[in-house]
C-alpha cells in the first residue's frame, strides 16, 4: 500500500520561519488531523519548539488531543486547545478542563453554553467558581460565523459562567491588501468594547506570510505550516508530507486498447504503470482528467479512471520497474500545489484526503 513520509525536520523549519513573521504567538492549526499530517505527530513536535496554543475545528479533534495529553502528563502541561467550531451540549462536560478553550460565534450559542455550565453547577458537577474559558469569533468580512455588532458582543460579556480571554476573526481574501486592511479596521473597532489584555489574532497562513500578525497578539498557521505556500507568495517552506506509491505493473498497451473502468481507449501505443494507490488513499478522483506526477523530472499524466485502490500513469519511456516506489507529491517545494492544481483540487483538499489505511512513516 502507499506510504506517507512525514518529516519533523521540515515541520520544525516551517514553524520557525512562520514564527519569525509574528511578534507574538504562533498558533498551529491541527484540524482535519493536522491537514492529514497526524495531529499526534505535529503537536509534540511543535510543543518542543515552544508552541502551547493549538487550534482545532471540533470537539472530536480536541478529545483526540486531550487523550494524548492525558497519556503524556506532565509533558504537555501548558498545552491549550482552541476549538474554533461549535460544541454540542452533550460533548461539553468532557471538554471542561484547563486545556480547552471554546469559541463563541453568536449570542444564542453563548447563552446555551452559559446555561449548560449553570446546570452542571446545580448538579454539583462543577465548582461554583468555575468559569468556562472562551474566545469570541468576530464577523469582520468573511460573512460566515461571528458576532456582528457591538450589541451582540456586549450581550455575551454580560453572561455569567463564561470567561472571555481572547478574540479573533478570519481574513476572507488575504491576497487583497485593501480588503485585508478593511477587515483589520473592522476588527479593531470591536476592541474598545472588550476588557483590556485579551488575546487577539486575525492572520492565518496567507495573511501571516504577506503582512505578519497585523500588530495583534498572534496569528494562526495551517497550510503554510505543512509546507504549502499560498499562490503568489514566495517562501522557503518545506513540504512536511511526501506521498508515495508502489508500482504494481508496467506494460505497453497497443493503440486501440481499452484500459480500466470505462474502457478508456488508447489513441496510440502507450507504456503504462499501475500504482497501488487510488481515491481511497487520497488521489483525487478527477486526477484522470489532467492530473500528472513527475518522474525523473518529466510530467507523466494519469491515464483513465482513478479507482478506489489503483491508478494508472502514462510513463512513456521513463525507466520504471515493478516494485519501484515513486513519489506523487512532496518531493520538493511547490510540487504539492502543482499536483493539486493539475488534479483539479486545492492543496487543502489534497492534503486532507489522506486515508487512515495509508502507512505513516515518521522521519526525524
Amino acid at each position: 500500500m502507499p506510504k506517507l513520509y512525514l518529516s519533523a525536520e521540515a515541520l520544525t523549519s516551517n514553524y520557525r520561519l512562520l514564527k519569525e513573521k509574528t511578534n507574538g504567538t504562533l498558533i498551529p492549526v491541527l484540524k482535519a488531523d493536522a491537514y492529514g499530517h497526524s495531529a499526534p505527530f505535529v503537536l509534540p513536535t511543535l510543543y518542543v519548539e515552544g508552541a502551547e496554543l493549538f487550534a482545532v475545528a471540533c470537539a472530536h479533534e480536541a478529545k483526540e488531543l486531550l487523550e494524548l495529553i492525558e497519556k503524556s502528563k506532565p509533558s504537555f502541561a501548558k498545552t491549550r486547545i482552541l476549538i474554533m467550531g461549535a460544541v454540542e451540549e452533550k460533548a461539553l462536560f468532557s471538554l471542561l478542563c484547563p486545556h480547552v478553550i471554546l469559541s463563541v460565534h453568536s449570542p444564542e450559542y453563548a447563552r446555551r453554553l452559559s446555561r449548560a455550565v449553570e446546570r452542571l453547577k446545580a448538579s454539583c458537577l462543577l465548582p461554583e467558581r468555575f468559569l468556562l474559558p472562551v474566545q469570541l469569533k468576530l464577523e469582520t468580512g468573511m460573512y460566515r460565523l461571528g458576532l456582528r455588532s457591538a450589541a451582540s458582543v456586549r450581550s455575551v460579556l454580560c453572561l455569567p459562567h463564561l470567561h472571555v480571554e481572547g478574540v479573533y476573526s478570519h481574513l476572507a481574501h488575504a491576497a487583497d491588501r485593501n480588503r485585508t486592511e478593511e477587515q483589520r479596521r473592522h476588527f479593531l473597532s470591536f476592541l474598545p468594547l472588550l476588557p483590556d489584555g485579551l488575546f487577539t489574532h486575525l492572520s492565518a497562513s496567507e495573511g501571516l506570510l504577506r503582512y505578519g500578525d497585523l500588530s495583534l497578539c498572534g496569528a494562526r498557521a495551517g497550510l503554510a505550516l505543512y509546507g504549502v505556500a499560498p499562490v503568489g507568495v514566495a517562501s522557503p517552506l518545506s513540504p512536511v508530507m511526501r506521498f508515495c506509491a508502489r508500482v504494481l505493473s508496467v506494460f505497453t498497451a497497443k493503440r486501440g486498447a481499452h484500459v480500466g473502468y470505462g474502457s478508456i481507449r488508447t489513441d496510440k501505443k502507450r507504456r503504462l504503470a499501475v500504482l497501488d494507490a487510488g481515491y481511497a488513499d487520497g488521489i483525487p478522483p478527477h486526477a484522470g482528467n489532467g492530473g500528472r506526477i513527475l518522474l525523473n523530472g518529466r510530467p507523466c499524466p494519469f491515464f483513465g479512471a482513478v479507482c478506489m485502490d489503483r491508478s494508472t500513469v502514462d510513463i512513456e519511456d521513463t525507466p520504471l520497474n515493478e516494485g519501484d516506489e515513486i513519489t506523487l507529491f512532496g518531493e520538493k517545494a511547490g510540487d504539492t500545489a502543482a499536483f493539486a492544481a493539475a488534479a483539479g483540487v486545492s492543496p487543502y483538499v489534497l492534503l486532507s484526503l489522506r486515508s487512515a489505511r495509508t502507512e505513516r512513516v515518521f522521519l526525524p
